[in-house]
C-alpha cells in the first residue's frame, strides 16, 4: 500500500455521486465535499484537574503547580486544531486518537498553572476558538458557559494557603506560646474550602466549608504528644499552612 505523500491534491473525485476534493495529510487522504459550508460543531466541552497517582484531592480544585485538562469533542476530525486561552496564555488542543471513536473525537488542551497566567481566585476561565474542519469552516468561540460535561464542569483556582488562630478563653485554650498549653484549640479559615489536617502525621478531615474548628487537644488528643507538636492544615487546592505549638 503507497503512502500519500503530505500535501498532495486530489480532485474530481466522486463518493456516492458527490463531488469530492481533497489533500493528503499524514500519509492519508483527507476529502472535502465540495459546497460544505458547515463550521465544526462540539459535542461535549469540559474541564478538569489533572492528577497524579496518590494524588486523592478533588479534581474540582487546582494551585499553582496543577495542570488542567479542557476536553473538547467534535463528530469530525478537525483540519486546524483549537486554541484554548486561560489568563493570559494559549495552549493547543491537540488531537487525541485513543480517547477518540468512529463518531466522537477527542481534543484535549492540557494547561499548567503558572504565576505568570495571573490568574484570579475563582472558577478559571477559559476560551476555545481558531479551530476549522478540511473545508476551512471556522467554528464558533466557546466558554465556560458552553460547558456540557456533567463530570467536568468546572475548576476552582486557589493558590491561597488557610488561616489558623488559637482560640481564646479557659474554654478553649489553657496556657500560652511560651510556657506551653495544657489544653489549645483552634479556628480555621480557607477563603475557599477547607479539606483536612494533621498533628505530627495523623490526619482528621475538616468539613468542606471556609470555616473549620480543631477543639480540646491536649497530650491525650490523638497525634499529640508533651512538647513540641506540628499542626497542619490543608485545603481543597491543597494548599498548606504549619504551626508549630508545645504541650505541657
Amino acid at each position: 500500500m503507497r503512502t500519500a505523500i503530505n500535501g498532495t491534491k486530489i480532485n474530481n473525485f466522486y463518493i456516492s455521486g458527490s463531488k469530492v476534493n481533497g489533500f493528503a495529510k499524514k500519509g492519508e487522504i483527507v476529502f472535502k465535499r465540495e459546497g460544505d459550508t458547515t463550521a465544526p460543531v462540539y459535542t461535549s466541552l469540559g474541564i478538569v484537574r489533572n492528577s497524579d497517582s496518590g494524588d486523592n484531592r478533588d479534581k474540582h480544585y487546582a494551585k499553582i503547580g496543577d495542570s488542567v485538562r479542557v476536553l473538547i469533542y467534535f463528530k469530525e476530525q478537525l483540519e486546524v486544531e483549537p486554541k484554548v486561552k486561560i489568563g493570559s496564555k494559549e495552549f493547543i488542543a491537540t488531537y487525541r486518537e485513543q480517547s477518540s471513536s468512529s463518531t466522537l473525537l477527542a481534543y484535549y488542551a492540557d494547561c499548567k498553572l503558572t504565576e505568570d497566567l495571573e490568574l484570579s481566585t475563582g472558577e478559571i476561565q477559559f476560551e476555545v476558538y481558531g479551530y476549522a474542519d478540511a473545508s476551512g469552516n471556522v467554528g464558533t468561540k466557546l466558554t465556560n458557559a458552553d460547558i456540557n460535561n456533567s463530570m467536568y464542569q468546572y475548576v476552582i483556582f486557589d493558590n491561597i494557603v488557610p488561616e489558623i488562630t488559637v482560640k481564646d478563653g479557659e474554654n478553649e485554650t489553657i496556657g500560652d506560646a511560651v510556657n506551653g498549653y495544657s489544653k489549645i484549640s483552634f479556628k480555621i479559615y480557607d477563603d475557599i474550602a477547607l479539606a483536612e489536617y494533621d498533628i505530627n502525621g495523623e490526619i482528621g478531615v475538616l468539613s468542606v466549608s471556609q470555616w473549620g474548628d480543631i477543639n480540646n487537644i491536649t497530650a491525650s488528643y490523638k497525634g499529640a504528644v508533651v512538647g513540641e507538636n506540628i499542626l497542619k492544615v490543608r485545603d481543597q487546592s491543597g494548599n498548606e499552612n504549619t504551626l508549630t505549638f508545645k504541650l505541657i
